[in-house]
C-alpha cells in the first residue's frame, strides 16, 4: 500500500499510476485540471484502489501563513475578458 499526507494543491492534473497496489491520500487534493484515477485491484476485491481519507486537523493546524489568501481585482474593458 502506498500512502500519502498532507494538502496538494496543483494546477495540472491529479494522476495516479497503474499499480495492483492501494493508494491512500490522507488529506486534502484540489487540482484546477482533472483527476485520473488509474488504480486497479482486481476483480472481485471490495478494497478501493484509491482511497482519500479527510483530515481537518491538517487545515487547523497548518501555518498562519497558509490561511491567507491574496486577490488582485483590476477594471477590463466590458467585452475584452478572455480574447
Amino acid at each position: 500500500m502506498g500512502s500519502v499526507q498532507g494538502l496538494y494543491v496543483m494546477n495540472n492534473n491529479f494522476v495516479t499510476e497503474v499499480s495492483a497496489t492501494q493508494l491512500v491520500v490522507q488529506g486534502s487534493v484540489v487540482t484546477w485540471g482533472g483527476v485520473s484515477l488509474n488504480r486497479d485491484l482486481g476483480l472481485g476485491n471490495s478494497v478501493p484502489a484509491e482511497q482519500f481519507v479527510y483530515r481537518p486537523d491538517l487545515l487547523i493546524n497548518m501555518p498562519k501563513k497558509m490561511k491567507t489568501f491574496g486577490m488582485e481585482w483590476s477594471e477590463v474593458v466590458p467585452g475584452s475578458y478572455g480574447n
